[in-house]
């Protein structure tokens, strides 16, 4: 008996987590979309506009030339920094393609395993599941809001502080 219990406990929280995967993660407007351009995601991310790759895009120059100031980076400097980076994306461009892949494959069997322990529930199983689901969604969400209210404060606050010299 403590045996299918301990079975049933763990399948059920291997298929909660596997449905908390399954839910798009919400993404505030101001929040750059991860892995842009096809090159790394050829099936392209469904939720991001082309106004949020465009603002990215924006954001990620605006970063570029932050970084250079700050470093007093010289033209020739700068021009080897982006033939670097150019040369690093193509030779990333195989290895995303195989995380692509092998997410899929590992989407697809976690997929699997979640039909096949639902077989095994009765129908107020099911039910009280789909409960622990939502309450699972809703638990992420307040998580997420507060950690983004944590970063963009101390984001704030970065930005306001100014280096202090140590010799007085």
């Amino acid at each position: 008996m403590k045996k299918l219990l301990g079975l049933t406990m763990s399948a059920l929280l291997v298929s909660s987590v596997a449905m908390a995967q399954d839910a798009k993660p919400e993404t505030p407007d101001d929040m750059p979309p991860p892995h842009m351009g096809d090159e790394f995601n050829p099936g392209g991310r469904k939720h991001f506009s082309e106004a949020d790759k465009t603002k990215f895009e924006e954001k990620m120059k605006e970063r570029k030339a932050e970084i250079a100031k700050r470093l007093n980076l010289t033209p020739e400097q700068q021009e080897k920094a982006e033939a670097l980076q150019e040369k690093n994306k193509e030779a990333m461009k195989p290895i995303m393609a195989e995380m692509k892949a092998l997410r899929e494959k590992a989407d697809a069997l976690r997929e699997e395993s979640k039909k096949e322990f639902e077989a095994l529930l009765t129908d107020e199983q099911k039910e009280t599941l789909k409960t622990m689901h939502k309450e699972r969604m809703e638990q992420k969400k307040t998580c997420s809001r507060k950690k983004m209210k944590f970063n963009k404060h101390h984001e704030r606050n970065r930005a306001q502080s100014v280096p202090q010299d140590k010799a007085d």
